[in-house]
């Protein structure tokens, strides 16, 4: 008998879905935005991200600390996630 792989299926991320997790607050602990673990849990679960055009559109956006969490803004969170399934960089339009 051969050793089965086991592996846990990742979703598409699609721009509604986007959306969907931005708005809803049960994805986030704070009513301002996503903590960092939050972002990994989202990266983790769908499976066509570019984590590298993701964290890139993140990088030097203004950001909040709370309870010794940095926050990301869900606005910052919405562009980094649509960089990353359409696999490009932030537009200069996008920046903030």
């Amino acid at each position: 008998m051969g050793k089965r792989k086991w592996y846990i299926k990742k979703m598409e991320l699609t721009h509604k879905k986007i959306e969907e997790i931005v708005n809803d607050k049960e994805w986030r602990s704070y009513e301002e935005g996503f903590t960092n673990l939050e972002l990994q849990i989202i990266l983790n679960k769908y499976g066509n991200i570019n984590k590298d055009k993701f964290n890139s559109a993140l990088f030097g956006n203004t950001c909040m600390m709370i309870d010794n969490n940095m926050i990301n803004y869900p606005w910052d969170v919405r562009t980094a996630l649509i960089c990353g399934i359409e696999n490009r960089n932030q537009t200069i339009w996008e920046m903030d």
